[in-house]
């Protein structure tokens, strides 16, 4: 081989390297209850059905039906993401029924899924026994484990997180709130704004995920090149140089179970995968994040709140304003 021809191999191999690799990362927080967790979830939508309000019955339908038709979506994701996925990327699948057997699956660009351990901390109760992933140790553990199996320096990841959530939560359990102990008086309190004490919701909030992906970025030099929040009524407030580009949901509207179909996104000719989500995914049910303005709804829920605790502040104002009303009065009259 002649010195033009090696230079040229050489020059080849060398900008192959230096093209990172696309890594894709399903999350999927998916409920996975336990006999006694849903005999628990039940019976709270039992209390909730008995109440005979509408909202109740169609909160207890949602508890439900949620026990089979998420993890079926999960299934439905899962069966395209093993069939198509390394044929585009790096794969990486965790969901909340693999992290319960101590399990994440990943595959090599072109290879075959493989199962790589993974430990989650102690449950503390039902619901983190049930929704592993909404644990930021446990999101953490599974994009470290991404981190190990491709290296950073040589891959970009495409972080996908499918879950229940809301304008604040990226991962949560559509029951969120503690109910050990819970009685039914206690719950339709809780369900109608009459018990007012705060309760801490089970789940990783949309701030701390993206605290996590600039954690891991400078940790591990772990690249987000795509952030995709497939979680309900998902929006993004800060968008950082660690995390360029994020889809969220459309004006903040709610989202269905399921709503991406990996068959079409790892189907398209887009060669790119992170263009082929936004291209396939957007304008609707996804939009590119734009945190500089928040979408109508939102800025609405923003001023409803100022405006309930506005005549709190009511009385301090109008102190205030004699106050100031006499001092101008007396400086007047010197």
């Amino acid at each position: 081989m002649g010195w033009p021809a090696l230079f040229g191999l050489l020059l080849a191999c060398w900008s192959c390297a230096a093209s990172a690799g696309e890594v894709l990362v399903y999350v999927a927080n998916e409920v996975s209850a336990a006999p006694a967790e849903r005999a628990n979830l039940e019976r709270i939508a039992e209390w909730l059905r008995s109440s005979g309000d509408e909202g109740d019955r169609l909160l207890a339908e949602g508890l439900i039906t949620d026990l089979a038709l998420f993890p079926s979506a999960v299934d439905v994701d899962q069966a395209a993401l093993t069939r198509l996925g390394p044929s585009r990327a790096g794969l990486v699948i965790a969901t909340n029924r693999l992290a319960q057997a101590g399990q994440v699956l990943v595959a090599q660009h072109h290879g075959a899924l493989a199962s790589r351990p993974l430990t989650l901390p102690p449950p503390r109760d039902g619901r983190e026994a049930s929704s592993p992933l909404s644990n930021r140790v446990a999101l953490e553990r599974v994009l470290a484990l991404a981190a190990e199996v491709f290296p950073p320096a040589s891959h970009e990841f495409i972080v996908v997180i499918e879950s229940h959530g809301d304008a604040e939560y990226a991962l949560t359990p559509r029951l969120g709130l503690p109910t050990e102990g819970l009685t039914r008086e206690a719950l339709l309190a809780r369900v109608h704004g009459a018990d007012t004490a705060f309760v801490e919701r089970y789940g990783v909030t949309t701030a701390s995920l993206v605290d996590l992906l600039v954690e891991l970025k400078r940790t591990r030099g772990f690249t987000t090149k795509l952030l995709v929040m497939a979680s309900c009524e998902s929006t993004l407030e800060r968008l950082v140089p660690e995390v360029p580009l994020a889809l969220v949901a459309a004006g903040g509207a709610p989202l269905e179970i399921g709503v991406i179909d990996y068959e079409r996104v790892l189907s398209s000719p887009e060669p790119d995968l992170a263009k082929a989500f936004v291209a396939t995914l957007t304008p609707a049910p996804f939009e590119v994040a734009d945190p500089s303005v928040l979408p109508a709804r939102r800025r609405m829920e923003r001023l409803h709140r100022a405006l309930a605790v506005a005549p709190w502040f009511l009385p301090l104002l109008a102190w205030f304003g004699v106050f100031g009303w006499r001092r101008w009065r007396a400086r007047k009259g010197r």
